[in-house]
């Protein structure tokens, strides 16, 4: 009986790691994937659909670059006129900051610009503002060009100083050697 619960508790557990990961996978296909990496308080690592951006540095945690194509990060009406996209909490932060800020400025006339600011370690962020956590991809706002969606992931080594979530390559080894150890239980079983 021991040995059906701990097969069947697997078995859990490699269901919801695959729905996990071929639902991250399936997400950043279907739009834009947005990466940006901080290293330190002056390196930001920027990439859009796999193309580097290159980013200025305007002072301590403060960049600026212009991506590829003209965007709106947020969403609603509230967020033209105001400085929206993405709010990041810093690796150990909580519900109240520190944030690291992707944004852009939008208005009504002018609702999609290339222009893009980060600015890490920050105290406050935007009430219009998309939340996410540190390294965990999301939806973030919408590329003029084709409408497609943008898919955020902001990492920040600088203060964590490791990646606390597997790139897909090792996410797909793990996923064969928990299949590989499944298969050897139910024989085990069998």
């Amino acid at each position: 009986m021991n040995s059906t619960l701990a097969y069947n508790t697997a078995k859990a557990f490699l269901l919801s790691f695959a729905t996990l990961t071929f639902a991250e996978v399936a997400s950043a296909t279907s739009g834009h994937v947005f990466l940006v990496t901080e290293s330190s308080s002056s390196s930001l690592t920027v990439t859009y659909d796999g193309t580097p951006v290159t980013t200025t540095l305007l002072g301590p945690d403060n960049w600026d670059f212009n991506l590829p194509d003209a965007v709106h990060l947020g969403f609603g009406e509230g967020s033209y006129g105001s400085p929206t996209g993405a709010a990041v909490t810093e690796p150990g932060g909580g519900t109240l900051g520190p944030w690291n800020n992707v944004f852009t400025l939008t208005t009504l006339n002018t609702p999609y610009v290339s222009l893009v600011t980060v600015t890490s370690d920050a105290t406050t962020t935007s009430g219009f503002a998309v939340t996410l956590a540190n390294d965990v991809s999301g939806n973030v706002g919408t590329d003029q060009a084709d409408g497609l969606s943008i898919y955020l992931t902001f990492n920040d080594l600088g203060d964590s100083g490791t990646s606390t979530v597997p790139d897909g390559g090792t996410a797909g080894l793990m996923l064969g050697g928990a299949l590989s150890i499944l298969g050897l239980i139910r024989r085990k079983l069998a």
